[in-house]
């Protein structure tokens, strides 16, 4: 059997503040925000390399990092670069929930998954 890799942590976290997203699009230079299509701005980080979807409660939720370390560090980054618009934030208060980890691995063989979703309880 093949190592087990991790191809996405999702992490949340929540200042606590009321955001205007559309201050927010012009700080963050790398963001989206159609509330249209979304009602979350979209944030992309280039390192790590991750999106951060903020929402107008101040809820914020990371995808695509690779380790939860990564996941907590591009939160972390995210909240600094909000209180460039002025909003207070104590960094100390914020608390980082990790709420998925996906992971991959081969298991070198075939699966019979209708034979398994019956088996495997919760499936």
């Amino acid at each position: 059997m093949s190592e087990i890799k991790i191809e996405n942590v999702v992490a949340s976290t929540d200042i606590k503040k009321m955001i205007s997203l559309d201050d927010l699009l012009d700080v963050l230079k790398a963001s989206e925000y159609e509330p249209e299509q979304f009602p979350g701005l979209v944030y992309r980080l280039d390192e790590p390399r991750v999106a951060a979807l903020i929402f107008r409660s101040g809820k914020i939720i990371c995808v695509g990092a690779r380790s939860t370390d990564l996941a907590k560090q591009a939160l972390r980054k995210t909240v600094s670069d909000i209180k460039k618009t002025g909003i207070t934030v104590d960094e100390n208060d914020i608390r980082v929930k990790i709420e998925n980890i996906v992971v991959a691995v081969d298991l070198e063989k075939g699966l019979n998954l209708d034979k398994l979703a019956f088996e495997l309880e919760n499936s």
